[in-house]
Order: C-alpha cells, then sequence, then structure tokens
C-alpha cells in the first residue's frame, strides 16, 4: 500500500503543476488551464504477512505538459501490524512509458505491462515482473461534478472538478517469471478526475 499513496501522491503533485502552468501576460493573464488523471490501484495478499500493491495510471496536462503514463508494483512485508513499525520493502518495479497502458475506464479497466525490477531484498530477485490485469467494478460508479466561483480584485475564475470513483475487483497475472502473485481475492478501485480553471487573473497568485 506505501508504493500505491507514494506513486498517487507523485500523480497528485503533476496534476498541480500542470495547473500552475504560467500561460498568460503578466499584465492581465486569461486563464484556461486544464488537467486530468485516472488511475487502478489493485491490492492482493500473497502470504498472510505481505502485501502486493498493483498503480497504473494516466496523467493528461493541456497547458503545454507531455502526457504521463506510470504504472508500478510494491510487495512489502509487515511481520506485526501491531507494533507501529514501518513494513520491510522487499520488491519494487516500475517504469513510464510513450503511450496509454492503462485503458478503460471507471465503468472497466485493464493494465498489460512489463516493469522492471528497481528494488529487491528478496533472497532470489526478478530482472521484470509481467502485470496483466483487469478491473471490474463491483456495483455502480460514484460520479461528481463540483463548480466554484472565485472573485477578487485580482482574481476571477470559475473551477470546475469532475470525479468518478469505483471499487473494482482485479482478477489476472501478476508474475515474476515463475509464480502468480495475484493468485486469490484481490481488492482494488478506479478513479477519474478532471479540472477546469477558466477566467482572468495570474495563476501564480490566484491558485
Amino acid at each position: 500500500m506505501r508504493a500505491a499513496l507514494a506513486l498517487l501522491a507523485v500523480l497528485a503533485s503533476l496534476l498541480l503543476a500542470g495547473l500552475f502552468a504560467d500561460t498568460a501576460t503578466a499584465d492581465a493573464p486569461n486563464l484556461d488551464l486544464h488537467s486530468s488523471g485516472k488511475s487502478a490501484v489493485a491490492i492482493y495478499r500473497p502470504t498472510p504477512t505481505s502485501t502486493l500493491t498493483v498503480v497504473g495510471a494516466d496523467l493528461v496536462s493541456q497547458t503545454g505538459e507531455p502526457r504521463r503514463y506510470l504504472a508500478g508494483i510494491g510487495i512489502q512485508e509487515d511481520a506485526c501490524p501491531d507494533c507501529l513499525r514501518v513494513p520491510l520493502r522487499l520488491l519494487e518495479a516500475s517504469a513510464e512509458f510513450d503511450s496509454p497502458q492503462l485503458h478503460g475506464s471507471v465503468t472497466g479497466a485493464r493494465l498489460d505491462v512489463t516493469l522492471p525490477v528497481t528494488y529487491c531484498v528478496l533472497s532470489t530477485c526478478p530482472t521484470s515482473i509481467r502485470v496483466s490485469l483487469v478491473w471490474e467494478p463491483s456495483g455502480q460508479p460514484i460520479r461528481d461534478t463540483n463548480s466554484t466561483r472565485t472573485e477578487t480584485q485580482d482574481c476571477k475564475f470559475t473551477r470546475v472538478t469532475r470525479f468518478a470513483y469505483a471499487d473494482a475487483t482485479p482478477t489476472g497475472l501478476v508474475s515474476d517469471g515463475t509464480t502468480n502473485l495475484a493468485s486469490g481475492q484481490g481488492t482494488g478501485n478506479v478513479l477519474e478526475q478532471s479540472t477546469r480553471i477558466v477566467g482572468f487573473g495570474d495563476p501564480h497568485v490566484c491558485l
């Protein structure tokens, strides 16, 4: 789970960076900023004390930044959940791609990638991890649209945020070359979010 939270934190920071991009003149810049993201998370328990987390994500910023396509996997050991100790990292694999790897939406998504291992303390370490998962929503997705208006002496803009989320059951293969680490019942979710800011003001002051 730690690897998933770390990757999602990076994704959130990248989205915010897109929103803060300066796209107009210093006198009276016109704001028209748009960013969006999509992610899918799968969590398995290969053993009673270990957790395997898979994250796939696409980030799109329309303020001049390139698209980002990311995927990662982390395995950690928590031999004493009640001891308040940080779980031990066992293996991590991740990569950034030039094209979309996470396909679909909150109504159903899939990820099919091979990831290079970037960290490993296992007795035998693979060089790559194969991920081929499908997420099926457990129920109807939750959708929400929120619009807020900001008006001050220097800033006048409308921010519209769209959000869609679904609990989803992952099934498929996460393999180290010999073992399917994704066997058994897994839990997961799929998230989509976009933000549009339109108006007037200096983005470094108003946002």
